[in-house]
């Protein structure tokens, strides 16, 4: 996108240099008599003249209507990208509430008061702090599978965010809010994401910070 960008800005100083020199054309040619004139072999050389002229100016007309188009053009494929980068940052963190064991990891650290899994695990923050620090069994498995899902979406964010795919303020409002109990947690947290690798989720959450 920032090759086709370039592109169009040097085809716009093309456009514009030729416009430059067919003004200064104008210019340089003499003021003629006003029509009718008769067409003669004496007045071929006026004819020849006004034909360039007509030329000319017609060249300018179509070098600003090109012009023009080319600068509407590029204004409407950098408003359709925004768009489709705000969509796309839209999908992103709705997968986060449509994935059940990302979301399930959400609502433990918003301490909701509901049992988890097919299993029925009663989980409060306590569970979360051993779960992440244990063996993989029964409760603690399913908590590290909640919060495997969840990193991994943030960290799918944050790689987006740094390639220019999406923008911040766009996922910024949907994630605010869970950010902010991540963060009352983060000691632990980003332990995890150290232990498993997932080190842009603690970039993107760190974000929040600034």
């Amino acid at each position: 996108m920032r090759i086709q960008s370039n592109t169009q800005t040097i085809l716009l100083v093309l456009n514009l240099i030729v416009t430059i020199y067919l003004i200064c054309q104008i210019k340089s040619i003499p003021v003629l008599p006003a029509f009718p004139i008769p067409i003669d072999n004496q007045n071929q050389g006026i004819w020849k003249i006004y034909s360039l002229n007509f030329a000319i100016i017609s060249g300018t007309i179509a070098t600003f209507l090109a012009l023009g188009q080319s600068i509407w053009n590029i204004i409407q494929r950098q408003i359709d990208l925004r768009w489709k980068k705000a969509e796309l940052a839209r999908s992103f963190t709705d997968i986060i509430y449509d994935d059940k064991l990302s979301h399930d990891a959400l609502q433990m650290l918003d301490e909701v008061k509901k049992p988890f899994s097919e299993e029925k695990f009663d989980i409060n923050i306590n569970d979360i702090y051993s779960g992440l620090k244990s063996d993989l069994e029964g409760k603690d498995f399913y908590i590290r599978e909640c919060f495997d899902s969840l990193l991994y979406y943030l960290e799918r964010i944050e790689h987006s965010i740094e390639l220019e795919v999406i923008k911040f303020e766009d996922v910024k409002s949907y994630c605010e809010y869970y950010v902010t109990a991540i963060q009352k947690h983060e000691d632990l947290l980003f332990y995890y994401c150290n232990l498993i690798r997932y080190k842009k989720a603690i970039n993107f959450i760190n974000r929040f910070k600034k």
